[in-house]
């Protein structure tokens, strides 16, 4: 057994959380803009962050208990509502409309703050209790518009999740797993168009779907391919899911350790070695610059096709040439204790494999893992 599983044995124990599922669907007024966020919550703590086109659906995992749920875009186009999860399916349809002025699930006037912060000549690091001031905002570039647009409504806004010292709260997410992945965003390229296109999330070992958008059907994806993947009248351009995971999984052996102001050029230069596009690498970097846990120094463990098979298998129908997928296991270092110090340390540095060809229909996929800590 290794030390990072038997460590995980003797100093934690976790509670499996029933899981409940809420189902979501995102419309707006014709005035308003093709893509929203869509913030989940629960005593101004963000659990989750989506982005969602218009007319699309998303999926969440929560625990039962009563939370807000809240969706906006940047041209101050709001809804939100108060909602309990049983035990059980729920469903909700937030209907964003530039008539409502504030946000009664944050209690923020959204719509205010923005006319009076300006966005172009604002500085975050001097001004924001919440902002994340370990990460350079100049690496999210161009800065996106949700940035600034929720920072006062939620504790944690520049967490990727409900965060405790070196991970993700384990207790307040549904699920097994030691192990978080935020965010793995999967890109389609170069099917034929309009195509069918099949994508199945084959969950292994216990894994835990925590959020998709869109949402699943029977555990997958079906839509059409047009430069991004389609469904009906709706354009996604990618797919996304959060998931929870056995860290036994996962390797900790091969990965490299930065500094705060080195960590998100090195996380792009491994991307870009690994065949990721430009686009790609800025969806990456906009989000990350801006959600990265603050922290001095951080060791990262990448993720690849055995690991990831091993949680959530990919099953993509017609079959692609080439997956590449690429999840980077962050530990932030500074408050990890002693008997997880193993982490402190990759045993052997890791090397990104040979890119893709840019012409065969391939799947790639990013993401970022953090620890479950109670």
């Amino acid at each position: 057994m290794n030390y990072f599983l038997s460590s995980l044995i003797l100093f934690f124990v976790y509670l499996p959380s029933f899981a409940s599922p809420l189902f979501g669907k995102l419309e707006s007024k014709k005035n308003c803009s093709n893509m929203a966020e869509v913030w989940i919550s629960q005593d101004k703590v963000l659990y989750y962050q989506l982005s969602v086109p218009v007319d699309g659906t998303f999926q969440v995992e929560l625990v039962p208990g009563k939370y807000d749920i809240a969706g906006g875009d940047k041209n101050a186009c709001l809804d939100s509502h108060k909602i309990e999860v049983g035990k059980g399916p729920s469903q909700v349809s937030l209907k964003l409309s530039d008539a409502k002025k504030r946000n009664p699930a944050t209690a923020v006037c959204n719509e205010c703050q923005r006319e009076q912060w300006n966005f172009q000549n604002f500085n975050p690091i001097s001004t924001y209790p919440f902002y994340n001031a370990s990460m350079p905002y100049l690496n999210a570039s161009p800065v996106p518009w949700w940035g600034l647009y929720n920072q006062l409504s939620f504790s944690n806004y520049s967490s990727p999740c409900v965060w405790n010292r070196y991970g993700c709260r384990g207790n307040l997410y549904p699920g097994y797993g030691q192990g978080f992945l935020g965010k793995p965003n999967v890109y389609l390229r170069n099917f034929p168009k309009n195509s069918k296109i099949e994508v199945s999330l084959s969950l292994q070992n216990k894994t835990q779907v925590l959020a998709t958008v869109p949402a699943l059907n029977q555990s997958k994806w079906v839509g059409l391919f047009n430069s991004d993947f389609i469904q009906g009248v709706v354009h996604f351009p990618y797919l996304f899911h959060d998931l929870r995971v056995d860290t036994s999984k996962m390797q900790f052996k091969a990965g490299f350790c930065e500094k705060r102001e080195n960590l998100m050029s090195e996380l792009s230069t491994k991307l870009t070695a690994s065949g990721f596009s430009k686009s790609e690498i800025q969806d990456f970097q906009t989000y990350w610059s801006l959600k990265m846990p603050s922290a001095e120094n951080y060791c990262v463990y990448p993720q690849t096709n055995e690991q990831m098979n091993q949680v959530a298998r990919l099953d993509v129908s017609p079959s692609p040439s080439k997956i590449v997928r690429l999840n980077f296991f962050i530990i932030p270092t500074d408050q990890l204790p002693d008997h997880l110090k193993a982490l402190r340390t990759p045993a052997s540095a890791w090397l990104p494999s040979k890119s893709a060809d840019s012409k065969e229909t391939s799947i790639f996929e990013w993401g970022v893992g953090f620890l479950a800590v109670d």
